[in-house]
């Protein structure tokens, strides 16, 4: 649980291995191995984009 009773619900990686380490190691329910998925997932409230600057002009149309 983070801060002020938030939850990490999920993680994503379009390498679907590293998804699945980052999730066990922090106790991630859900791992997607498509953006597409997670920026469609009615559950998910917040995306924190953790790529480089240059690309997250690319992610943030696809979620709008």
């Amino acid at each position: 649980m983070l801060k002020n009773g938030r939850n990490l619900f999920a993680v994503g990686n379009r390498t679907h291995g590293k998804a699945v380490a980052f999730a066990e190691k922090y106790n991630i329910g859900k791992v997607y191995d498509s953006y597409d998925e997670m920026f469609t997932d009615p559950d998910v409230d917040i995306i924190y984009i953790t790529t480089p600057h240059n690309t997250h002009y690319g992610f943030i149309r696809s979620i709008l």
